[in-house]
């Protein structure tokens, strides 16, 4: 073989691997033209919809929030509402046009725009002006800190109608608590969650699933810069509001209640107090407050505690309690009114119990033993009845189980009950857990015949799209632990407790009214469980039940004070002496010539009055119970508040006359009112504190403008 051919075989496998090449090449380009194919023709991919991916990109999809429900009191004037906030933005790149018009913020108006911006959100021009040029000529758009979030509606419209171009809000969602401490505990809050208003605690919390409705949808096909495109067509999903609840909460006497404890905080300076009213004949909670608290509208105060104090404290109730063995001895058959004990002390199993005065009062009465607040006298009457109908007792008057009140976590409690001595103890309050909300359902036994009811804070539930009630509740009698004569005898010696010379109960008297009490002192038990806390008198656990009146109960009050720093003249009966009374009086003086009924639950559509005479509209108004305020000297109406809208009865509706308007006298209103009224005819107004109202900028009479502000101030 020679050179050449040598050379011609070498050149063989060079020849194979072109090849081989050439036709890789050809069938990658074979499947490249024929995916190429298939997706323009199936618009698929990976399994995916190309022309839904692209819809997808290019479309814009707007939450529409549904609107949160209110949480009312039981007179229809909301302690929870929802509220619309804004954040302000300006755009800036040059980019940002859409169909030939400008969608930033000129060079040339920005001079403007600091003034008109900076007058709205409270801060200096010259500082917006910096913002409105930043370092960065990037920047697609700037905001403003804190002076730009939160604006209300009111200064978006304000800016708004400068038509500045460029100028864009974005909106959220924001709860209004208008009272500030009003049963914050048992309102509870609501916080930003995911974009959505959700409860955190109470009512808000408990109640999330019916007060916070469904969101619905807007989607449209947009460009890159998110404007809608002309030809596209918007699908839209309507959202569901929210549920209004309507709570069996009085104002004025949780008012009342709220500027108890305040007082009490600051002159005896407890780590802690709670305080609640119930109507014992129907289990609906009236007031309830506790301290610490918060301000649910400032937020001021939430950090400190966020436990509900009458589910989810339990401690030993003291001689509180001696009214429950007293009437478990009634009603078994067991107790001597008249037979004779030696007080003082008294050995039960090798321990001893005694008096809290030691010395005792010699050979006394068993009926004394209650006036006297005797333990002495407790142990011997469970010792007559013996442990196991005690025991029997105990449990029907609902202890050691929750009462379920509908606000989430509740205590149980629970009992030291094998030896003869821890059987004993608990006939005076101690050995035994409860809460409460335990002690006002008990005593609810007491003041209603017999009929122990469950506490409850909730009258109704209301969907405001249909205007129908979707959940009522209704009185629940949980158990019949005494007989009806008992409950009166009890009533009876709860009543002595405070007018008769022998009896202790003194400081509790109110003159002008018949009521009955028992007030208890219960050592507190040490953290590590071994024995009580020991120290200062102050540290105690203070409480008192009262009813009134005696005979017929409108009213039940339980307080519970723990550990004052400070003590009425160094004594803890004298202390809650002095915060109950201080409650009742107020109570009682207010509703001396009313009979406490259960709220109304009738509900209406408010009727459109609008172009009808004054006279007409309000005699309407009136039958359908509702309260007209007319606005202005005229005799017909242009103009009205709630039309159309489902309201309880005594719901204020304004009525805008043709005529001037006069400055109404808006003392005694709830913030609420005020700020309908104001939107209403077109005034700014500004509250000062939480409550009522109690003074006012603009005089009864005067003529008002539009433009004018008007401030109030509640208490």
């Amino acid at each position: 073989m020679n050179k050449y051919q040598k050379q011609s075989v070498k050149k063989k496998p060079n020849k194979l691997y072109g090849q081989v090449l050439f036709w890789a090449v050809i069938l990658l380009f074979a499947l490249f033209i024929g995916r190429f194919f298939y997706v323009g023709i199936t618009h698929h991919a990976d399994g995916q919809n190309l022309s839904a991916r692209v819809r997808e990109m290019y479309s814009n999809a707007i939450d529409i929030k549904a609107k949160r429900g209110n949480i009312y009191d039981s007179t229809g004037q909301p302690i929870a509402e929802n509220a619309t906030t804004y954040t302000v933005y300006v755009v800036l790149s040059k980019k940002a046009q859409a169909y030939g018009k400008k969608q930033y913020l000129p060079q040339n108006q920005k001079r403007r725009a600091a003034r008109i911006l900076g007058k709205n959100l409270g801060m200096k021009p010259e500082k917006v002006y910096r913002i409105l040029n930043p370092k960065d000529s990037g920047l697609y758009q700037v905001e403003f800190g804190n002076a730009g979030k939160n604006i209300s509606l009111a200064t978006k419209k304000k800016i708004q109608s400068y038509h500045l171009s460029g100028v864009k809000f974005t909106p959220a969602q924001a709860r209004m608590y208008p009272n500030g401490v009003f049963a914050s505990h048992i309102i509870g809050i609501a916080q930003q969650k995911n974009g959505n208003l959700s409860g955190v605690m109470g009512i808000e919390k408990q109640y999330n699933k019916y007060l916070a409705g469904h969101n619905g949808v807007r989607k449209y096909a947009a460009d890159r810069l998110g404007i809608k495109l002309p030809s596209s067509r918007m699908k839209y999903r309507k959202p569901v509001n929210g549920d209004d609840i309507y709570t069996t909460l009085n104002p004025k006497y949780e008012n009342y209640l709220e500027e108890t404890l305040t007082y009490a905080q600051k002159r005896y300076r407890p780590a802690e107090m709670a305080g609640i009213l119930v109507n014992p004949h129907t289990g609906e909670v009236l007031a309830a407050a506790q301290r610490p608290t918060f301000n649910a509208q400032t937020k001021v105060g939430l950090d400190q505690i966020w436990r509900n104090a009458l589910t989810e404290e339990a401690y030993e109730p003291g001689s509180t309690m001696k009214t429950m063995l007293l009437a478990a001895s009634i009603n078994s058959g067991h107790f001597q009114p008249n037979a004779y004990y030696q007080s003082g002390k008294f050995d039960v199993g090798g321990s001893l119990v005694t008096d809290w005065d030691q010395n005792g009062w010699g050979s006394i009465p068993y009926y004394e033993a209650y006036l006297k607040s005797s333990n002495v006298g407790m142990a011997h009457m469970e010792q007559q009845m013996g442990p196991n109908v005690w025991l029997k007792y105990i449990k029907r008057f609902g202890f050691l189980k929750s009462t379920n009140s509908g606000l989430g976590i509740e205590r149980s409690g629970s009992i030291s009950f094998k030896l003869p001595i821890e059987q004993a103890d608990t006939a005076f309050g101690q050995g035994i857990d409860v809460t409460s909300m335990q002690m006002v359902q008990v005593y609810t036994a007491i003041a209603n015949n017999g009929k122990m009811v469950q506490p409850r804070f909730i009258r109704k539930i209301v969907d405001p799209n249909t205007g129908k009630t979707v959940y009522k509740t209704k009185t629940k009698v949980v158990g019949k632990p005494i007989t009806s004569k008992t409950a009166s005898q009890v009533r009876y010696w709860m009543q002595q407790y405070i007018v008769n010379p022998k009896a202790i109960g003194k400081p509790f008297k109110i003159n002008g009214f018949d009521t009955g009490i028992k007030d208890g002192q219960a050592q507190i038990a040490s953290p590590d469980g071994r024995g009580y806390i020991s120290g200062g008198p102050g540290d105690y656990i203070f409480d008192v039940a009262g009813i009134a009146p005696v005979n017929h109960p409108r009213f039940l009050v339980y307080i519970v004070v723990k550990q004052p720093q400070a003590l009425k003249k160094n004594a803890g009966d004298l202390t809650i002496a002095d915060i109950y009374t201080h409650f009742m009086k107020k109570l009682l003086n207010s509703t001396q010539r009313t009979t406490i009924k259960s709220v109304d639950d009738s509900t209406n559509k408010v009727p459109s009055v609008k172009n009808w005479k004054v006279n007409d509209a309000i005699q309407v108004l009136n039958q359908k119970g509702f309260h007209p305020i007319q606005i202005g000297s005229g005799s017909k109406v242009i103009r009205q508040s709630d039309a159309g809208k489902s309201a309880t009865s005594g719901t204020k509706v304004f009525l805008i006359t043709n005529g001037k308007m006069k400055m109404p006298d808006v003392s005694g209103w709830s913030r609420n009112d005020v700020v309908k009224f104001a939107n209403l005819v077109g005034i700014d107004v500004q509250c000062k504190g939480s409550g009522f109202v109690t003074k006012q900028s603009i005089a009864k009479g005067s003529t008002l403008n539009k433009n004018e502000s008007l401030t109030v101030e509640l208490r």
